[in-house]
C-alpha cells in the first residue's frame, strides 16, 4: 500500500497541474475567489474519492492496485477535458453557456417551429 502511494501522490502532483493550470485560463472573471473556491473543492472532492479508494483497497472490498489508484483513474480524465477546454478558450465558467443549454432542454422549447418565436 505504502509504495502505491508514493506512485499516487507523485502523478496526483501532476493531475492538480492539468487541473490547476487550465483553471486559472478559464476562471477570468471574480479575481482571486472563484478559482481559489473551485481549487479548494477540487481538492476535497480529490481527498474524499482517494480516502474512499485507499479505505476500501485496505479493507479488500477492492484489489490494492484498484482502490489506490481510484482517484487518479477519476481526476486524470477531469484534467484533460480541462486543458482541452482551456486550450480551445470555451466558455465553461460562463453562466450563459448554461442557461442556454437549460433553455433548449426546456419541454416547451420542443413543440416550437424553428424559426417561430
Amino acid at each position: 500500500m505504502e509504495r502505491h502511494r508514493k506512485y499516487t501522490l507523485s502523478i496526483a502532483v501532476l493531475i492538480f497541474f492539468f487541473v490547476g493550470a487550465p483553471l486559472g485560463a478559464i476562471i477570468r472573471k471574480g479575481g482571486l475567489g472563484m478559482p481559489v473556491v473551485v481549487s479548494i473543492l477540487l481538492f476535497i472532492a480529490y481527498y474524499i474519492v482517494s480516502m474512499t479508494g485507499e479505505k476500501s483497497a485496505r479493507e479488500d472490498v477492492w484489489q490494492m492496485f484498484t482502490g489506490m489508484w481510484f482517484s487518479t483513474l477519476v481526476f486524470l480524465p477531469i484534467g484533460i477535458w480541462l486543458s482541452y477546454q482551456a486550450g480551445t478558450d470555451s466558455a465553461i465558467m460562463s453562466t450563459d453557456t448554461y442557461l442556454k443549454l437549460i433553455n433548449k432542454l426546456k419541454p416547451a422549447n420542443w413543440l416550437k417551429k424553428p424559426g417561430v418565436n
